[in-house]
C-alpha cells in the first residue's frame, strides 16, 4: 500500500506479521529507496533496545530509528523531522554526484572528438580522414547529451525536440554548411527520453542528418530541408 499511493513519511514496525522491518526494506524497489529516485523517508519502530538493529535499519535505507517504549510524540515529530532532512540531503548528494558525473563524461567526450580530430588532421588517406570526422560527429552528438544533461535539472531524461535542434547546427558547423545556401527546420513535437534511450537515438539522427547535408545537396545546391 505504500508503494501504490504517494508517500511523504513511512513508520515502519521492526515486527511485521510475515516479515521483519528489514526485510521489507530489502524488497524495496529502487524507485522507493530514498537517494534513488521519488522515494519516501522512512523511520524505524521497534520494541528492541538492539544498536545493531538501528544499524541495520540504516544501511537498508531508514533514515532514523525510535524505540517503542521511550517514543513520544515529540520525539517522534523529531525523528519524523531528521528523516526529512537526511532524505533531502541524501537527495542533493546524488544530483551532485550525478551531475559531476555527467560534466566529466562530456568533457572525456571532447577530449576523444578533439584527439580524433588530430588524427584526421594528420591523415593521408581519403577514406580514413572520412572515418575519423564521422567518428567525430558521432562522439559530439553523446557529448551533446551530457551536456543537456550538466546545463538542466533533470538527470534521468533528454529534451529531444531540444536536442535535434542543436545536433542539427552542430553537424551543418561542422560539414561548413552557411546557413545562406542551406536552411532547416526542426519541427518534432516535444518528447523527453531516457539517457539509454536517447543516446542510441541521437547516433541515429546524426547519421540521418549527416547524409541529408552530404548527399541531398551536391555541387553546392541551394536549399531547405524538414
Amino acid at each position: 500500500q505504500c508503494l501504490s499511493t504517494p508517500q511523504d513519511c513511512v513508520l515502519l514496525d521492526y515486527n511485521l506479521p510475515d516479515m521483519t522491518g528489514l526485510e521489507f526494506l530489502s524488497g524495496l524497489p529502487a524507485s522507493a529507496i530514498p537517494g534513488t529516485g521519488p522515494g519516501f523517508a522512512i523511520v524505524m519502530l521497534t520494541g528492541l533496545g538492539n544498536e545493531q538493529v538501528a544499524v541495520d535499519a540504516m544501511k537498508a535505507g531508514a533514515q532514523d530509528y525510535l524505540v517503542k517504549d521511550r517514543m513520544t510524540a515529540a520525539s517522534l515529530h523529531l525523528a519524523v523531522s531528521r528523516a526529512y532532512e537526511k532524505l533531502a540531503m541524501s537527495l542533493q548528494e546524488k544530483e551532485a554526484l550525478l551531475q559531476e558525473v555527467h560534466h566529466r563524461v562530456k568533457n572525456n567526450l571532447q577530449v576523444i572528438a578533439s584527439l580524433l580530430r588530430l588524427q584526421a588532421g594528420a591523415a593521408v588517406d581519403t577514406g580514413a580522414i572520412h572515418a575519423l570526422r564521422e567518428s567525430v560527429h558521432r562522439v559530439e552528438s553523446m557529448a551533446l547529451i551530457h551536456d543537456q544533461l550538466y546545463q538542466s535539472n533533470n538527470f534521468q531524461e533528454i529534451d529531444m525536440a531540444r536536442h535535434v535542434a542543436s545536433l542539427t547546427t552542430r553537424v551543418a558547423e561542422s560539414y561548413g554548411i552557411p546557413i545562406d545556401r542551406v536552411t532547416w527546420h526542426v519541427g518534432i513535437e516535444s518528447l523527453s527520453l531516457a539517457v539509454g534511450q536517447a543516446i542510441p537515438a541521437g547516433l541515429i539522427l546524426n547519421e540521418l542528418i549527416s547524409n541529408a547535408f552530404k548527399h541531398a545537396f551536391p555541387g553546392g545546391r541551394r536549399g531547405s530541408m524538414v
